[in-house]
């Protein structure tokens, strides 16, 4: 069966009965304003017309109808997947993260609401039934700590985006930084310097797109040296601590 149409509007609907878009609106809207006699015309030729009330429409202008006071601000959520909240600070780069996501989103007129799963320890179904009671359609998700894992989230009718390649399931909209890039800079800046014997130290799990994007771009700069010059990548478990 096909959806509703939107064809008829309340411009045509008032120029039939012969009233103002505002009494229109007034009517379809059961305002006291309008008599029940009016009202129920109006409703009459409506439906006679085929007009069909746009629920987003409708739920916006209820929005801005609303005393400035009582408004609720529209939020964004933040999931964060394996990080308490106490921890946060602990962890500049997801504090920054955090940070500025919620400065970009009041500056867009949203405000976040941030989910710790670790904290929360809820089932998916359960997290995706706060979010639909909440009104929140845009879900942001924060990288692991470390290498890359996945989050059980029925994302239908949310909106969702990541930052880096954490994220490897669901695939969503992202944004990363150039690995490759970065770790070409960092080598031309070494060798400007005069270093010559440049090691590469992995310091979190490997598997992640990061990761494999930094390795290559080191282990280019590698095949271009003589063999005996060449310092395999070394991974923080194969780092003794100083004693």
């Amino acid at each position: 069966m096909p959806g509703p149409t939107y064809n008829v509007s309340m411009k045509e609907i008032a120029k039939e009965a012969g009233v103002s878009v505002s009494a229109v609106s007034l009517a379809l809207r059961n305002s006291p304003k309008v008599s029940e006699k009016r009202r129920l015309e109006i409703e009459r030729i409506a439906e006679h017309m085929g007009y069909v009330k746009d629920g987003r429409i409708s739920e916006l202008m209820e929005h801005m109808r609303s005393k400035r006071s009582n408004r609720q601000m529209s939020k964004l959520a933040v999931i964060i997947p394996d990080l308490e909240r106490r921890n946060l600070k602990k962890y500049q780069r997801f504090e920054k993260l955090v940070s500025g996501i919620e400065g970009q989103c009041l500056a867009s007129g949203y405000g976040t609401d941030y989910f710790y799963l670790k904290d929360m320890q809820v089932s998916p179904k359960r997290l995706k039934s706060i979010l639909v009671s909440r009104g929140i359609r845009v879900v942001i998700l924060l990288p692991y700590l470390n290498g890359v894992g996945t989050i059980d989230l029925d994302l239908n009718g949310l909106c969702a985006s990541s930052s880096g390649y954490s994220i490897i399931d669901p695939n969503v909209n992202r944004a990363c930084p150039n690995y490759l890039q970065m770790m070409d800079e960092l080598l031309e800046q070494a060798l400007a310097l005069g270093y010559r014997r440049i090691g590469f130290i992995m310091a979190y799990k490997s598997g992640g797109t990061g990761h494999k994007l930094f390795a290559s771009s080191y282990l280019y700069y590698s095949s271009q040296l003589s063999e005996n010059k060449r310092i395999p990548i070394l991974a923080r478990r194969d780092i003794s601590e100083p004693n």
